[in-house]
């Protein structure tokens, strides 16, 4: 059964408990928005795959690597303002090109 301290302890990669609850509460937000972040970016790429949308397939692929490594930049920095701050202009970036492009299917 999956309680609410294994999901914390699961988003949480292995904080330990001397860290500032502020501190880690971001870090827990950032990181639950990023991994559900990179499912979608893959799952929507994959549509665009096969819709043959290969320029969305690559924003949406790109976006999900750049995801990854900036949750790897934080696990190793615990750095959470220059995270959230990369996090938040990959989506905008993200966002304005999808607006431009149309999405799959011009949606």
């Amino acid at each position: 059964m999956i309680t609410q301290e294994k999901i914390i302890k699961f988003f949480s990669f292995g904080l330990d408990e001397k860290t500032d609850p502020l501190i880690h509460t971001r870090i827990l937000i950032n990181n639950i928005f990023s991994s559900l972040g990179i499912i979608f970016f893959l799952l929507f790429a994959i549509i665009a795959l096969t819709n043959r949308e290969m320029l969305v397939f690559w924003l949406l692929t790109i976006t999900a690597i750049l995801t990854i490594l900036n949750m790897i930049y934080l696990v190793r920095t615990n750095s959470i303002q220059n995270s959230a701050i990369f996090l938040l202009m990959l989506m905008s970036v993200l966002l304005l090109s999808l607006i431009i492009t149309g999405g799959t299917g011009a949606t």
